[in-house]
């Protein structure tokens, strides 16, 4: 995290975290999803319904029927409907104005209404009694491609309606067909099927990494002295944030949010020494990003290759926190658990991570990197959460392979 920026970005890193801490918690869900504005499909002129027989109304875009419902409040709903099948569903409005994706859900549902017939007496939307017959579709995108529709689902949903109810018409015909798609197995493999599309093309082409070898020592004071020249400040014109060299060839590793919209960005050594960095590649949605520089006798960090790693283990987290000057920190603690987001697990730890330390590496005790610090938990009521990308995800969000 850029530390001129600390305390907004602090702000964010709570809210982050809280999103972080929901899904976590909401784990009995099995899908994550984001819901955009409900459509009308009426072309003005067309007929929708009576009021007591006597009121006939039809669509006027320009003076649009009220009682129906807003477009931009109807997806309510929808979300309401999702959620009774333990789908998570979020406002796709408000997971634009992330900047990373770790939280983001990979699939768009949309309403489209196409037509709708009701039959109604009473005076006001509160007296309204009778039945209400909607029909439409749900189509389904891709967060990647928000325009494109990869899949369409139809629906007819019929609902009586009784006196005394303060929704709009459209609230509960919409919310029982909402019901109905998130029970249909069909829906659930297209969302499943959209997903894992999603992440292929996200992963892009491949990028080939020089294997560290074998070290030829290891114990805590080599492992950290090794440690702290593989770690290097990322220095840009708003502030600064952490990178691990993980290939002889220069190659790097470090959080998207640290290189996101970076001006004038610079890499510092241990030793002081500047250099040039490329950005190779990204992927918000994992909040990762390599790199490259161009240099000899580097020394990288070996990447773990172990099948998993242990709550309870002990774990070093080297990185830039706070202050340029207190680059290369090292800290030491456990691993605290292994959490469970919707795509991806994720490391907490009570190693100590501070603003700045963001794409450093935690290492565990043979030496090797096991995950790239990502954020903590600033609150007065927690102490000792962090939160770590593990490398075994970070190798397949960025499409990874290593040659001798």
């Amino acid at each position: 995290m850029f530390i001129s920026l600390l305390h907004k970005q602090i702000s964010l890193s709570l809210l982050f975290v809280f999103c972080i801490v929901a899904l976590i918690q909401a784990q009995s869900q099995d899908q994550l999803i984001s819901v955009r504005f409900t459509e009308y499909a009426f072309v003005d002129g067309q007929f929708i319904g009576y009021i007591n027989d006597r009121k006939k109304i039809k669509y006027d875009s320009d003076k649009p029927f009220r009682d129906l419902g807003f477009p931009n409040i109807l997806h309510h709903y929808v979300i309401e409907g999702l959620e009774t099948n333990e789908i998570e569903a979020l406002e796709e409005h408000k997971q634009k104005r992330k900047i990373t994706g770790l939280t983001k859900p990979r699939v768009v549902v949309q309403a489209i209404i196409d037509s709708v017939y009701f039959h109604y007496s009473g005076k006001y939307q509160q007296e309204y009694a009778g039945y209400i017959s909607l029909k439409g579709k749900w189509q389904l995108f891709s967060s990647q491609k928000p325009n494109e529709v990869v899949k369409s689902f139809p629906f007819k949903v019929t609902e009586e309606r009784f006196a005394g109810s303060t929704e709009y018409i459209l609230a509960p015909p919409l919310r029982l067909a909402a019901e109905q798609i998130g029970q249909s197995e069909l829906f659930l493999k297209a969302l499943k099927d959209i997903e894992a599309r999603y992440f292929i093309e996200a992963q892009g082409k491949e990028s080939f990494l020089k294997t560290v070898n074998e070290y030829e020592e290891k114990n805590d004071k080599v492992n950290i002295q090794r440690a702290i020249k593989a770690v290097y400040t990322l220095e840009s014109k708003d502030g600064h944030g952490s990178a691990v060299l993980v290939s002889e060839d220069g190659h790097l590793l470090t959080n998207y949010h640290v290189i996101h919209e970076a001006k004038e960005l610079k890499i510092i050594s241990s030793s002081g020494e500047k250099f040039d960095v490329k950005v190779l590649k990204t992927n918000s949605d994992y909040d990762i990003a390599l790199l490259q520089i161009e240099a000899k006798d580097l020394t990288p960090l070996k990447i773990s290759t172990r099948a998993k790693v242990e709550v309870g283990e002990n774990v070093f987290a080297i990185g830039t926190p706070l202050f340029s000057d207190l680059s290369q920190s090292v800290s030491r603690g456990i691993i605290s658990g292994i959490r469970d987001l919707p795509y991806m697990k994720i490391i907490q730890t009570d190693v100590s991570i501070s603003p700045g330390n963001s794409g450093g590496a935690l290492m565990d005790a043979h030496g090797e990197l096991i995950g790239i610090t990502t954020f903590k938990i600033s609150d007065d009521r927690a102490e000792g959460i962090g939160f770590c990308i593990p490398i075994d995800e970070v190798i397949r969000a960025l499409n990874l392979q290593f040659y001798p």
